[in-house]
């Protein structure tokens, strides 16, 4: 089972909420645990069910939605930008011996935490905590230079792109204008 989580307060009057600009909690921050959800279980998300909060007409303000990854495994995702939101950004992944958890996989540069249990034990730890910009143009520099494959492709993006069109349609609203 995994899990992603982002919540950021973003003020009524942010374009985000704005329809003819594809606003929503889900296009603007469910995206990430949605791709991080893909990333890390290597497998495309089927969308089980999906829960919105609107404020502005077909504007989703939280979402929470119940994915299913194939082979047993399932997934959540939760987002929210309402007003009262708190900023909190999470990852988890459970199997079967163990469990990790990712505190701020966003933007480790301002805290972070690394939390894996398994039957030995929990251990907390930290890493190397850049900005998420700082390990995008590396990974630029690398393709470009030939010395790696760049991560994602526009092909990764549509593939997400479809799957948050699939949460906005069990949702009951409709996907972001083409």
């Amino acid at each position: 089972h995994v899990e992603g989580h982002f919540s950021v307060p973003i003020p009524e009057t942010n374009i985000r909420f704005d329809w003819s600009l594809a606003g929503g909690a889900t296009m603007d921050l469910g995206c990430y645990p949605l791709h991080m959800i893909r990333y890390f279980s290597g497998l495309t998300p089927r969308v089980i069910s999906a829960k919105a909060e609107t404020g502005p007409k077909n504007i989703d303000i939280a979402m929470e939605v119940d994915l299913e990854l194939g082979g047993g495994a399932t997934a959540k995702m939760t987002c929210a930008m309402k007003k009262d939101s708190v900023i909190n950004a999470t990852f988890m992944a459970r199997g079967e011996h163990g469990e990790i958890r990712v505190i701020n996989p966003i933007a480790p540069h301002r805290g972070h935490q690394l939390i894996v249990k398994t039957g030995a034990g929990e251990k907390t730890e930290t890493v190397p905590g850049d900005t998420t910009f700082t390990h995008q143009l590396r990974a630029f520099v690398k393709a470009v230079r030939g010395e790696a494959k760049f991560p994602t492709d526009g092909a990764e993006g549509i593939v997400n792109m479809r799957v948050i069109d699939d949460v906005y349609r069990a949702a009951g609203l409709p996907p972001r204008a083409t």
